[in-house]
Protein backbone atom coordinates (compact mmCIF):
# COMPACT_ATOMS: atom_id res chain seq x y z
CA UNK A 1 0.00 0.00 0.00
CA UNK A 2 0.94 3.48 -0.40
CA UNK A 3 -0.18 7.23 -1.04
CA UNK A 4 -0.83 7.49 -4.57
CA UNK A 5 -2.13 11.24 -4.17
CA UNK A 6 -2.34 13.85 -1.25
CA UNK A 7 -4.33 17.24 -1.74
CA UNK A 8 -3.91 20.18 0.66
CA UNK A 9 -6.02 22.68 2.05
CA UNK A 10 -3.30 25.47 3.64
CA UNK A 11 -4.51 26.69 6.68
CA UNK A 12 -3.33 30.33 7.97
CA UNK A 13 -5.19 30.70 11.11
CA UNK A 14 -4.31 28.24 14.25
CA UNK A 15 -2.59 25.52 15.12
CA UNK A 16 -3.86 23.52 11.92
CA UNK A 17 -1.74 24.28 9.10
CA UNK A 18 -3.20 21.97 6.81
CA UNK A 19 -6.39 19.96 6.05
CA UNK A 20 -5.49 17.11 3.39
CA UNK A 21 -6.66 14.47 1.36
CA UNK A 22 -4.78 11.12 1.25
CA UNK A 23 -5.58 8.52 -1.67
CA UNK A 24 -4.05 5.30 -0.72
CA UNK A 25 -3.01 3.01 -4.33
CA UNK A 26 -5.62 5.16 -6.28
CA UNK A 27 -8.30 2.48 -4.54
CA UNK A 28 -8.76 4.16 -1.03
CA UNK A 29 -9.49 7.74 0.30
CA UNK A 30 -9.27 9.32 4.39
CA UNK A 31 -10.40 13.05 4.38
CA UNK A 32 -9.76 15.60 6.79
CA UNK A 33 -6.36 14.71 7.77
CA UNK A 34 -4.42 17.85 9.28
CA UNK A 35 -0.97 18.69 9.61
CA UNK A 36 -0.82 20.36 13.35
CA UNK A 37 2.10 22.72 14.57
CA UNK A 38 2.40 23.09 18.42
CA UNK A 39 5.09 24.17 20.93
CA UNK A 40 6.27 20.35 21.29
CA UNK A 41 6.71 20.08 16.87
CA UNK A 42 4.54 19.25 13.99
CA UNK A 43 2.51 15.78 14.10
CA UNK A 44 -0.47 14.56 11.62
CA UNK A 45 -3.70 14.02 13.46
CA UNK A 46 -5.42 11.24 11.77
CA UNK A 47 -9.89 12.04 11.46
CA UNK A 48 -11.63 11.86 14.45
CA UNK A 49 -15.48 12.35 15.88
CA UNK A 50 -16.63 13.67 19.24
CA UNK A 51 -17.73 10.47 21.67
CA UNK A 52 -21.26 9.62 22.22
CA UNK A 53 -22.88 8.21 25.21
CA UNK A 54 -26.81 8.43 25.88
CA UNK A 55 -28.48 9.74 28.03
CA UNK A 56 -29.88 7.69 31.55
CA UNK A 57 -33.47 9.76 31.80
CA UNK A 58 -34.42 9.72 27.88
CA UNK A 59 -31.62 7.54 25.99
CA UNK A 60 -31.08 10.28 23.48
CA UNK A 61 -27.58 9.88 22.05
CA UNK A 62 -25.52 13.29 23.66
CA UNK A 63 -21.67 14.15 23.35
CA UNK A 64 -19.77 12.77 26.08
CA UNK A 65 -18.11 16.27 27.53
CA UNK A 66 -22.38 17.62 27.79
CA UNK A 67 -23.39 18.59 30.87
CA UNK A 68 -27.00 18.35 30.24
CA UNK A 69 -29.13 16.38 27.94
CA UNK A 70 -30.11 17.96 24.56
CA UNK A 71 -33.39 16.28 24.40
CA UNK A 72 -35.07 16.15 27.75
CA UNK A 73 -32.90 18.76 29.72
CA UNK A 74 -31.72 16.43 32.28
CA UNK A 75 -27.76 16.73 34.06
CA UNK A 76 -25.71 14.48 33.16
CA UNK A 77 -23.37 12.48 35.16
CA UNK A 78 -20.16 12.32 33.52
CA UNK A 79 -18.49 9.35 35.56
CA UNK A 80 -21.94 7.35 33.68
CA UNK A 81 -19.77 7.53 30.80
CA UNK A 82 -17.51 5.01 29.85
CA UNK A 83 -15.69 6.54 27.93
CA UNK A 84 -12.70 8.98 29.36
CA UNK A 85 -12.11 10.55 25.75
CA UNK A 86 -13.35 13.27 23.87
CA UNK A 87 -12.74 12.27 20.35
CA UNK A 88 -11.68 8.51 18.67
CA UNK A 89 -10.33 8.13 15.48
CA UNK A 90 -12.01 7.48 12.66
CA UNK A 91 -9.44 5.93 10.87
CA UNK A 92 -5.65 5.58 11.55
CA UNK A 93 -2.86 3.51 10.93
CA UNK A 94 -1.88 -0.14 13.00
CA UNK A 95 1.84 0.09 12.83
CA UNK A 96 4.80 2.63 12.67
CA UNK A 97 6.03 2.01 8.91
CA UNK A 98 2.35 3.09 7.90
CA UNK A 99 2.47 5.79 10.17
CA UNK A 100 5.81 7.40 8.84
CA UNK A 101 4.68 6.87 5.42
CA UNK A 102 1.32 8.84 5.53
CA UNK A 103 3.60 11.93 7.88
CA UNK A 104 6.11 11.74 5.04
CA UNK A 105 3.61 12.05 2.45
CA UNK A 106 1.52 14.22 4.54
CA UNK A 107 4.37 16.75 5.25
CA UNK A 108 6.11 17.25 1.78
CA UNK A 109 3.09 17.75 0.26
CA UNK A 110 2.16 20.47 2.61
CA UNK A 111 5.87 21.81 2.17
CA UNK A 112 5.20 22.15 -1.94
CA UNK A 113 1.42 23.61 -1.44
CA UNK A 114 3.18 26.64 1.19
CA UNK A 115 6.17 26.88 -1.62
CA UNK A 116 3.92 27.98 -4.28
CA UNK A 117 1.96 29.79 -2.24
CA UNK A 118 -0.97 27.83 -3.17
CA UNK A 119 -3.93 27.27 -0.94
CA UNK A 120 -4.88 23.86 -2.63
CA UNK A 121 -2.29 21.36 -3.90
CA UNK A 122 -3.30 18.40 -5.82
CA UNK A 123 -0.06 16.43 -5.90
Amino acid sequence: MRVTNVEVSVNHRGCVRAFCKLTFDNEFVIQDVKLIETDRGTFVAMPNRRTTGHCPHCAARIATNFQYCCSCGSPVDQASFAHDREYCDIAHPINRQCREMIEEAVKNAVCEASEKNSPVLTK
